[in-house]
């Protein structure tokens, strides 16, 4: 299963803060999306309300707007440090991964970015800023800004985040991208995840307790090389 939202009014959103994050200096996301990657900023993930606006955040745009670009940017004590690198093919699945850490200098917060298995030559934006804070408690919305406004149109399955010790490894991403599901990577260290296999609300998270409510998202196809028989849906979860 995956999540499917129209662009318009859909999308997911935890049902309380991601309190497992808060105090963490890095963080790890995986996700598979299939979208359409035009330049009007919707947003595929935001922690926080607006993430311009709190410190200890993250957003992830399918492509910003000023540079047509698949973006992510994340918000320190300091400031925003963001990194772009060009968008993947229109309405396909692709597998993405993010290692970000605040520790680090300006130059590498954002620390690596794989698409579908292979590492990404990032353009950084915004690295003026160093950054030595912490993400924070904040509720995490999924294709969308705070559930209102920057509506992202496809589909998303798979996602976790962890609280790593270290970076995903570029053979972890490898792995994932073959269809490896995530909680089968470093299983110990993820703070969070949503394996999208329902078809109601909400999302239960089979690791980290805060489930995704649902609004309006609907249910539709895994990606093909997503490893089915990694993980059995729940009875209540089953048509």
């Amino acid at each position: 299963m995956a999540r499917q939202t129209n662009g318009t009014n859909q999308g997911l959103l935890s049902a309380s803060t991601l309190s497992a994050l808060y105090g963490s200096s890095r963080l790890a996301i995986s996700l598979w999306l299939n979208t359409t990657f035009a330049a009007d900023d919707d947003i595929l993930l935001e922690l926080s309300t607006n993430s311009n606006s709190n410190a200890g955040t993250f957003k992830i745009i399918a492509n910003e707007s000023s540079s047509g670009t698949f973006w992510i940017d994340v918000v320190g004590d300091i400031g925003k440090t963001a990194a772009s690198i060009p968008s993947p093919s229109n309405s396909a699945w692709h597998h993405i991964l993010i290692n970000v850490e605040f520790a680090n200098s300006a130059l590498t917060e954002i620390e690596s970015w794989y698409v579908d298995g292979s590492a990404q030559t990032m353009t950084k934006v915004y690295v003026n800023n160093n950054n030595t804070g912490t993400f924070g408690n904040y509720t995490l919305y999924v294709m969308s800004r705070a559930n209102s406004s920057l509506f992202a149109d496809g589909a998303i399955a798979d996602l976790c985040i962890w609280a790593p010790s270290s970076a995903i490894s570029s053979g972890d991403a490898a792995t994932l991208a073959g269809g490896a599901r995530a909680n089968t990577v470093r299983n110990s260290e993820i703070a969070y995840y949503w394996p999208l296999l329902g078809n109601s609300s909400p999302e239960p998270a089979t690791i980290g307790g805060v489930d995704l409510t649902v609004n309006g998202a609907t249910s539709g196809s895994d990606p093909a090389a997503l490893a089915a028989s990694a993980l059995t849906p729940l009875p209540w979860l089953r048509f």
